[in-house]
């Protein structure tokens, strides 16, 4: 992912939600009016690869949060 990709979506994390889904309409209406190729097998690896490093942070969260919710539950 490029540096300017990366920059916009942190922009867009601090948008209100109503923007992020006006900004999400509009980038689905270019979308669907780009010609687009498939995704090569190494575009499918990098985004297998992404979802699944989100899902591992995501997990990670919540046991940690599972865990600290456990031992106050023993201190109190």
């Amino acid at each position: 992912m490029s540096t300017a990709v990366r920059e916009i979506l942190e922009s867009f994390e601090q948008l209100p939600e109503s923007e992020q889904r006006e900004f999400v309409a509009i980038i689905l209406r270019r979308a669907v009016e780009m010609e687009m190729l498939p995704p090569s097998d190494e575009e499918f690896v990098w985004m297998a690869e992404e979802l699944f490093l989100a899902l591992d942070h995501a997990e990670e969260q919540h046991e940690r949060a599972a865990a600290s919710s456990a031992s106050y539950n023993r201190v109190f």
